[in-house]
């Protein structure tokens, strides 16, 4: 499942690498599981 900051809202592709350091965007380090029907393109 894809994954989103819960700081900024950035969202990240399923097994994205950069979740496991922090949101390169803010550095949040906090993630949910997003739904594929939620997911903004």
């Amino acid at each position: 499942m894809p994954h989103k900051c819960t700081q900024c809202g950035r969202e990240f592709e399923d097994g994205s690498t950069k979740i496991l350091k922090g949101c390169p965007s803010c550095g949040g380090k906090k993630f949910l599981y997003i739904r594929e029907a939620e997911r903004h393109d």
